[in-house]
This record gives C-alpha cells, sequence and structure tokens, in this order.
C-alpha cells in the first residue's frame, strides 16, 4: 500500500506525515515505522522492506522522505512502484517537488495522494534584501539583526534561506567568471557581488554555503527547525 504526501508548505507535509503514521499505528500496534531518505536508501533496503515478513507477521511502515532528490533513488522508486502498492506492507512517500510525469505514476499507484503547497504573498517584500547585503559585507551582527526582523515581519524561513544561497550563489558565480559577460549576471549584481568577495578568503564562501544547503535538507527531515538553523550558521560567521 502506497500513501503519498508532498508539497512545498514543509510544516502542513510534516504534521500530517505524523498524523498519517499515527492513525496507521492504531490500526496496526505492532508495526515497525523505518524511515529511508537519501542518505541511507539502497535497492537491496527498498526490497527487504517491500518482500520482508517482520517476526509474529509484524508489518512495516516505511517513510520514503525525501528520497527522490537523489536520482537513482528516484528511478528504482519509479521502477519499483507497483510492487510497493502490492507489498503487504504500507509505504508513505514524502517530497517537496515532484515533476508532473513523475507525480503522475506515482498517484496511479497510490492509495491515497495529498498536496500541500505553501501560499505565496503577491507582493515580496524586497527590504529582506538588506539581508544579502549584511551577509556580503560579512557584518555578522546586522546580518542577525535583519534576519530577526525579517522573521518578526512575516517572512518565511525559507524565503530568507533562498535571499541568503542567492547572494552567496552570485559571489561565488562572479568569483568564478571571466568577466562579467561570462557571469551572465546583471552588471549592478555583478559588480556588486565582485566588490564582496573581498569580504571572504579561501574557501569560506563555499563552506558557508554547504552549511546552509545541510540545514536546510535536515530541517526538513525533521531534524531541528529551519529558522533556528539558519540562525546558527548566521552566528557561527566568524
Amino acid at each position: 500500500m502506497l500513501y503519498l504526501l508532498y508539497g512545498t508548505d514543509f510544516k502542513k507535509t510534516r504534521k500530517n506525515l505524523h498524523t498519517l503514521t499515527g492513525a496507521l499505528l492504531k490500526r496496526k500496534p505492532d508495526a515497525n515505522v523505518f524511515t529511508l531518505n537519501p542518505e541511507n536508501f539502497s535497492l537491496g533496503g527498498l526490497e527487504t522492506y517491500i518482500e520482508g515478513q517482520g517476526l509474529f507477521s509484524e508489518k512495516y511502515i516505511v517513510v520514503l522522505d525525501s528520497c527522490m532528490e537523489d536520482k537513482s533513488a528516484k528511478e528504482t522508486i519509479i521502477q519499483k512502484v507497483k510492487e510497493i502498492k502490492e507489498s503487504e506492507h504500507v509505504f508513505v512517500i514524502i517530497e517537496e517537488k515532484i515533476d508532473a510525469t513523475t507525480l503522475k505514476k506515482l498517484e496511479k499507484y497510490s492509495e491515497k495522494s495529498q498536496i500541500y503547497e505553501e501560499k505565496q504573498n503577491k507582493k515580496k517584500d524586497t527590504s529582506f534584501f538588506v539581508i544579502a547585503d549584511a551577509f556580503g559585507s560579512r557584518d555578522k551582527k546586522r546580518l542577525w539583526v535583519e534576519y530577526e526582523k525579517a522573521i518578526k515581519k512575516g517572512a518565511s524561513a525559507e524565503e530568507l534561506h533562498g535571499i541568503i544561497l542567492w547572494q552567496i550563489k552570485s559571489m561565488i558565480i562572479a568569483r568564478d567568471s571571466i568577466d562579467i559577460n561570462d557571469s551572465g549576471l546583471k552588471p549592478f549584481i555583478y559588480n556588486k557581488a565582485k566588490g564582496f568577495l573581498r569580504n571572504f578568503k579561501g574557501d569560506d564562501l563555499d563552506n558557508i554555503y554547504k552549511q546552509l544547503v545541510e540545514v536546510y535538507h535536515e530541517a526538513r527531515r525533521g531534524n531541528g527547525v529551519l529558522e533556528e538553523r539558519i540562525e546558527e550558521v548566521i552566528l557561527s560567521i566568524d
């Protein structure tokens, strides 16, 4: 049996995952819950859960958490989706984004599919981009203050995370490009990014970028709250 939960509204998707697994456990209190993610996913592991028989005929509830972010895992799940549906165990796929072709195939074999999309404000508050400037200036205090102000004004952690990543990407592109034409950036953004580069040495930018990507994915998997994890990265900047 297969359930599908997806969408950009992280909180609602996770909340409904917990609600679903809770309801399934009420029906089958002896069931064991397992989670596969891009780090521990394997064909052998998936097949074990599809075909496996627990002790004393125990049932499995298997959560496939963001596995489709990995191309190989995605292909494996698509190939095995019919077997997943026919398994005596329960599988729950939870993803943020699924392309239309994949979604159509998954929904065909799903007992139930639910989408939770985050509502987008019609007007973006461009004042939040002072956060990008504060990061580029490597002004930790100003960056933290502006981040906290933006959160209090109603900005989502995902939006602010995207703004900081955008600034880092612009700076990395400007750093690694031969000239403005090679960068593909607009002149204002390119020149500003080039100016900010003097505030970062060696692998500083790349390391901060990796940290931000990691905390985003960890938060999506339930390991901490994104708002707090971003703040940790901000406060770790020297």
